[in-house]
């Protein structure tokens, strides 16, 4: 894998932060959040308050981004899942750039499969959203029907 930021986890594992060349110190969040009849991990990437994002690429971001969810999904019974922020309208452009990421990675993560469920939400808006989860869970099939039965839910 290419190079990486420094990450620091937090104490419950449920946050790490890095913080990029352009001094801009990101945090990546998870949540546990029932998805059918198991806990999943939502996962949110922000840049800390006071911190506006830099407006260029940074490969080191993807890759840190690659490592940490490589990680969590090293253990087959893990899952993650995003839907793409619509607040500001750029949620099109977010999705495109986590698609060219998981592009980017999936060499070094090969047991890393991944599902894009595209849906209206019950205010019109199209919502962007993605299951990564490792190939070799056994519940696989359940566990990508709870997820669009949750995103269509929503």
């Amino acid at each position: 894998m290419q190079s990486h930021y420094d990450v620091e986890p937090s104490e419950d594992g449920l946050s790490y932060t890095f913080t990029t060349k352009n001094k801009i110190r990101y945090k990546l969040a998870l949540t546990i959040a029932p998805l059918g009849e198991v806990s999943a991990f939502s996962i949110s990437l922000y840049p800390d308050e006071g911190y506006e994002p830099f407006p260029g690429l940074d490969f080191r971001i993807k890759n840190t981004i690659s490592k940490i969810v490589g990680a969590i999904l090293s253990v087959d019974s893990n899952t993650v899942f995003y839907v793409c922020d619509s607040l500001d309208g750029q949620e099109d452009k977010r999705h495109k750039v986590f698609e060219y990421w998981y592009d980017q990675c999936k060499h070094d993560h090969p047991y890393v499969s991944k599902i894009t469920h595209q849906f209206t939400s019950i205010n019109s808006y199209t919502i962007n959203s993605t299951l990564l989860y490792n190939r070799e869970n056994p519940l696989a099939d359940h566990v990508i029907k709870w997820f669009k039965d949750a995103m269509n839910e929503m």
